[in-house]
């Protein structure tokens, strides 16, 4: 008897310890961010909205998901065996949520299919009893925890506020001005231009640009031209080509126009002939070549299908410009809201893959809510703080290659990125000292409960 009770302890130690290292592990990987991480938020509305049409499909429809088919291959949550299952529950969310993308609801579905997949899996090899009993202790350690760790914070306020006031009084660093609701709808709109739609409308021009090139290369020589025998308008719109960006030549040159050189060699150097001069800071499709480039591109060429150019157009004028000439007095919560509408039309109407496009969408509307949060004083979590400054951070250092000494709108939007970045920068290690903090302590906890249980 005293041998078998032994045993018990011991087995009740053991699973104490392993709740101790999970624990541990997920406090290490909420204090360091996923690199390259790629999963799709899913909103708690959606989320619970998933959940209510699985239920109502198996009370009315008496749906029920196949985790094996007859042969015992493990089959997924979009499998034909379980399509008209999942296919309810789009369809449940959907007309609750009509303009939801799909792809997010998908992947809550995926969600919480992988969860019952597991438990039947737990419940075949008999594992169910033991991961109830680690998530019971996990669940006592978790209140017992929290608790002490409450206790400790207030036992060890007044030091932590005495080391504070001593702290202000000899540092002379000056903290960055917060960020009132339309700076921060300002900021995340940006970062959705730049992170988002810049890098889908760099794919989409690419092959419609080189074919131009390689066509006017054929027909008018454009590049082998020299001057004056050269192609001064563009034939389909008689729109005149400006070559001071091309080669370079503006800035080698000056205005001794006869010393350009006129040969464009490919559909980068294309490219700046339909653009002004200080929008081709760029000498490849990649990051300088920004949202105001590429959407001059679309607009000033007629390659561009007419319902893209128009809706670029919409872009341009009212999200793009609005947001470089940086009066934070235009953006209201509608301003917001048309922006974003905006720039998802534009992605829509490009005609892309359903898959690209789908990702784009998803993209946007991550952004769209994370701002919406943001505003809502929502806490955030340290990985996506941690992404928000260094989407602010590729921002600010975009403006310093675009900035001008003579220009006051790139110079205002400048100093406001630096402001943000350095808010972010500030929030990102508040939390990581916060996350640090909470571990030592939950540790403490941990091991004076397993003394308890002893």
């Amino acid at each position: 008897m005293k041998r078998q009770l032994v045993k018990v302890q011991e087995k009740q130690i053991n699973v104490e310890k392993k709740v101790d290292i999970m624990i541990q592990i997920l406090q290490l990987k909420t204090n360091e961010p996923k690199k390259g991480s790629k999963k799709i938020n899913v909103p708690a509305q959606i989320a619970q909205s998933r959940r209510d049409g699985y239920q109502q499909g198996i009370t009315e429809k008496d749906f029920i998901w196949k985790i094996k088919n007859e042969t015992g291959s493990i089959l997924k949550y979009n499998s034909a065996e379980n399509k008209e299952k999942s296919g309810f529950i789009i369809e449940f969310v959907k007309g609750q949520y009509p303009e939801e993308v799909e792809g997010v609801i998908r992947e809550g579905i995926k969600t919480n299919f992988e969860s019952i997949k597991a438990k039947k899996r737990r419940e075949e090899t008999g594992k169910q009893e033991e991961h109830n009993k680690k998530m019971a202790v996990y669940s006592r350690m978790r209140r017992s925890s929290r608790n002490q760790i409450d206790a400790n914070r207030k036992r060890k306020k007044y030091i932590f506020m005495s080391d504070v006031s001593i702290s202000s009084s000899t540092t002379t660093s000056v903290k960055p001005a917060d960020l009132d609701d339309n700076q921060k709808r300002w900021l995340f709109v940006g970062i959705c231009l730049h992170s988002v739609i810049s890098p889908a409308l760099r794919k989409y021009i690419v092959p419609i640009l080189t074919k131009l090139f390689h066509k006017l290369s054929i027909q008018y020589r454009i590049d082998t031209q020299t001057y004056p025998k050269y192609l001064q308008k563009y034939p389909t719109t008689n729109a005149f080509l400006n070559y001071e960006a091309a080669n370079n030549n503006k800035a080698v040159y000056g205005n001794q126009r006869a010393k350009y050189d006129y040969a464009i060699k490919n559909a980068v150097d294309l490219s700046k002939l339909f653009i002004l001069t200080h929008m081709t800071h760029y000498t490849g499709f990649d990051e300088k070549c920004d949202s105001s480039a590429l959407l001059g591109l679309i607009i000033n060429i007629d390659q561009f299908p007419p319902v893209v150019k128009s809706v670029a157009e919409n872009v341009r004028r009212d999200v793009r410009n609005p947001w470089a000439h940086c009066d934070f007095t235009e953006w209201d919560a509608i301003k917001y809201a048309t922006s974003f509408q905006l720039m998802e039309k534009l992605v829509k109407d490009l005609s892309l893959s359903s898959i690209d496009e789908n990702q784009i969408v998803v993209e946007i509307n991550k952004w769209k809510e994370n701002g919406q949060r943001f505003l809502s004083g929502t806490t955030f979590g340290l990985e996506l703080v941690n992404e928000i400054r260094q989407q602010t951070q590729s921002l600010a250092e975009y403006s310093k290659h675009v900035v001008t000494t003579t220009d006051n709108n790139f110079l205002k939007m400048k100093k406001e990125l630096d402001n943000c970045e350095k808010v972010f920068e500030n929030k990102v290690n508040n939390l990581k000292k916060n996350n640090e903090r909470e571990f030592c302590e939950l540790k403490e906890v941990s091991k004076h409960f397993s003394v308890t249980i002893h």
